[in-house]
């Protein structure tokens, strides 16, 4: 860092004079796999995944932002700043290229891995099993209402969390991936699993669409489904596979009363969903079931309508003692 000039100024001018290029070189990296692998880094883009990191207690080691993101996004470079992160300014050209986006918004950030080893997951399932509550909820709180660092009223629910885990068999498409992430935050699932050959946690497109969701919750990079399944029955989860070809679907009664349960889901390839052997490995498989004319759902629906219909039944159950439905 040189010294006597404010961070925000010395890399102003983008990539012609900078002083120094290093950090630019070592972020541009991490566009590849490889290098995010061998670095245990990546590039979080956009506000949301900015302060999100910031906001976890994430490892957060450079910041990048324009001119422009630098006057709208002030308070998310100081909070950087007071955390000590080395914020560089850079121009509009350098931001593109980093953030391999069309339209980007002129913040990113180098972070460090977030992923967890499936052990830990398992342990805290464990542990979450025997107080039914999850830990930063405590209890449930009536009569108040949670707010947002700014002070505004949050929408959440705030009764105990469910005991939900997705499982990513081959998920290749990131979007598709990230989305799943983010919706499986929403519900309320205490881990995502990367499994097999699916897609990077950490690419770029995955990032992004997981909308600061990376951050939020356990994610297991790289394990073999088989161990994921098998740790999964060890904490107590049901594992049900998402099956197009499944004879029974979510409209079944009893399929309905098993979803208040704790539970694994278990989802496929975009393309072709999971190959019998696969499924095979579920205690049971469940079809999201279709009303209309349309073929199928793309993955992101069907987690997102599986994932619901069990937050929504152990969340019930917990309340009445009655399977919801």
């Amino acid at each position: 860092m040189t010294r006597g000039r404010s961070p925000i100024a010395r890399l102003a001018g983008g990539s012609r004079g900078v002083d120094p290029p290093g950090p630019i070189r070592a972020a541009r990296r991490l566009t590849k796999r490889a290098f995010r692998q061998r670095e245990r880094a990546f590039l979080a883009e956009g506000p949301q995944a900015v302060a999100e990191a910031l906001r976890s207690g994430a490892q957060v080691t450079d910041l990048f932002v324009t001119v422009p993101a630098r006057g709208r996004y002030a308070d998310l470079v100081t909070t950087a700043e007071d955390a000590g992160v080395p914020v560089h300014v850079v121009s509009g050209e350098v931001m593109e290229e980093l953030a391999q986006t069309v339209t980007p918004q002129g913040l990113l950030a180098v972070c460090g891995f977030v992923d967890v080893p499936l052990a830990n997951v398992v342990s805290e399932l464990k542990d979450a099993a025997l107080t039914g509550l999850r830990s930063d909820e405590g209890a449930t709180r009536e009569g108040s209402a949670s707010r947002a660092p700014g002070g505004e009223r949050e929408n959440r629910v705030t009764q105990p969390a469910p005991a939900l885990v997705v499982l990513l068999a081959n998920v290749r498409d990131p979007g598709n991936a990230g989305t799943v992430l983010r919706t499986a935050d929403a519900a309320g699932a205490r881990a995502v699993v990367f499994a097999d050959a699916s897609v990077d946690p950490y690419n770029g497109k995955c990032v992004r669409a997981s909308a600061g969701s990376l951050f939020h919750l356990p994610v297991v990079a790289g394990a073999r489904l088989e161990d994921a399944v098998h740790t999964m029955r060890q904490a107590g989860l049901r594992v049900v596979a998402a099956d197009g070809r499944a004879g029974r679907s979510l409209d079944d009664a009893d399929v309905r009363d098993r979803l208040a349960e704790p539970t694994a889901w278990l989802f496929g390839n975009e393309a072709w969903g999971l190959p019998p052997d696969l499924v095979a490995l579920a205690d049971e498989p469940v079809a999201v079931p279709i009303y209309g004319r349309a073929e199928s759902l793309n993955l992101a629906a069907a987690a997102a309508v599986c994932l619901y219909a069990s937050a929504r039944a152990q969340r019930v159950h917990a309340v009445t003692g009655q399977a919801g439905t």
